[in-house]
């Protein structure tokens, strides 16, 4: 993988490896680190780790808004599609009127709303 992102100028990390893989020029930054965030806003940011439990995992505390199953394009390296059959199940629910991001809501289903907003830019103005 290492060969074909130098083609193609990319820059290689992993997440959730537990080896140390600089000597081949592959750090181990986590899949959504502080320091990718920061650059992308261009702020610094006060994020704490990911709590999930994961061995060897490098990410910073997120809120996952997606869900899974749900994308045709079907990317092999994909983390977020199982089998065709799990992602035309899911398409086929898509219902544009809900209030779900896909699909509908189910009444075994749990929706979670966030009592208090807060941004982790470091230095924020606040107006209230």
């Amino acid at each position: 993988m290492k060969i074909v992102a130098d083609k193609y100028g990319i820059e290689l990390n992993v997440c959730g490896c537990e080896g140390d893989y600089s000597h081949l020029g592959v750090k181990n930054n986590g899949c959504i680190s502080l320091g990718y965030l920061q650059n992308l806003i261009g702020e610094e940011l006060k994020i704490g780790d990911d709590n999930s439990g994961r061995s060897g995992c490098k990410c910073v505390e997120v809120v996952d808004i997606g869900t899974y199953n749900v994308c045709s394009h079907n990317c092999l390296y994909c983390y977020a599609n199982g089998t065709k059959a799990e992602m035309d199940y899911k398409l086929a629910d898509y219902n544009p009127e809900s209030p779900a991001l896909c699909g509908r809501v189910k009444s075994s289903q749990t929706i979670k709303l966030f009592s208090k907003s807060y941004s982790n830019i470091t230095g924020q103005r606040q107006i209230f």
